[in-house]
């Protein structure tokens, strides 16, 4: 699989271009001392699979999984100490859960999709639109 440097892909709205075509491989964001900053998967030109980013330090920072561009899957989100900040489950780019917890390891927020809500409606609505996926 191809690797290049993010400096490389040229956006064409929410199409991500290398050499004027959609971009399958990975683009990285290179940082100091040979750490990276993040880490994309594409497929076709849009974020399909795992996205890494890290902190400056090498410390995993967050990760979570694309589907055509949408965040669809888990997701998770790290202090700079390591710990879990924030938890999330994403389908077709709608948030289903979220936990989030302070430094200290307290949850501080949580929350699930309302099925009758606006966004579970959308949901309904991308199912749809993206059976085909």
């Amino acid at each position: 699989m191809i690797r290049i440097d993010d400096d490389e892909l040229d956006l064409d709205g929410d199409l991500c271009l290398y050499e004027g075509h959609p971009f399958t491989g990975v683009s990285y964001e290179p940082g100091t001392e040979g750490k990276l900053l993040s880490e994309v998967e594409y497929k076709n030109g849009f974020a399909t699979g795992i996205t890494k980013r890290w902190y400056p330090s090498g410390q995993l920072k967050e990760e979570f999984s694309c589907k055509r561009g949408l965040r669809h899957g888990e997701s998770t989100t790290w202090f700079d100490n390591g710990c879990i900040k924030i938890k999330a489950e994403y389908e077709l780019g709608i948030e289903l859960g979220y936990q989030e917890w302070n430094e200290s390891g307290d949850l501080v927020e949580s929350r699930e999709l309302d099925p009758e809500s606006v966004q579970a409606n959308l949901l309904k609505r991308h199912r749809e639109m993206y059976a085909d996926w």
